[in-house]
């Protein structure tokens, strides 16, 4: 049973993939005055904003170096995270939505500490540059 691709999923993966691709850019912009951790905890949190705002206001809730390595283990580990949050949204009905949300609150909380305490973000001045991007990364490549 072979289903065919029609426009709209066409249409659908290219704004993905403008969406997702989009993070390169503002990463890159953000990076040059914030650190790793700090970028990583702003993304999160905002996203995980958004998303709550969206599930309560719109819809119902229906050869590495070390840090590129310890980069692609984050990476695993977050894609692990989400594959446990699939099956546990299917075993216990959980919608998809409100299982993300939670899961970048978490990461938000896990990653507070390492930002207050790695970054000492409290003497630092964001251009709005910065900022823009920042919330462009957290809106459309974290919460959507």
């Amino acid at each position: 049973m072979k289903k065919s691709i029609g426009i709209t999923d066409w249409l659908a993966l290219l704004l993905l993939s403008v969406l997702w691709g989009g993070s390169f850019f503002f990463n890159e912009i953000v990076l040059r005055q914030l650190s790793p951790f700090t970028l990583v905890f702003a993304r999160v949190s905002l996203g995980a904003l958004f998303l709550w705002v969206f599930i309560l206001v719109g819809q119902s809730g229906s050869a590495s170096s070390g840090s590129m390595l310890y980069g692609r283990f984050a990476v695993l580990a977050a894609s692990l995270s989400y594959a446990l949050g699939a099956i546990y949204g299917q075993k216990f009905s959980f919608s998809p939505r409100i299982l993300t949300a939670g899961m970048l609150t978490a990461a938000s909380i896990y990653l507070l500490p390492l930002v207050v305490f790695i970054d000492k973000p409290g003497n630092i001045t964001i251009v709005n540059a910065t900022w823009i991007s920042m919330v462009s990364i957290a809106l459309f490549s974290t919460a959507l």
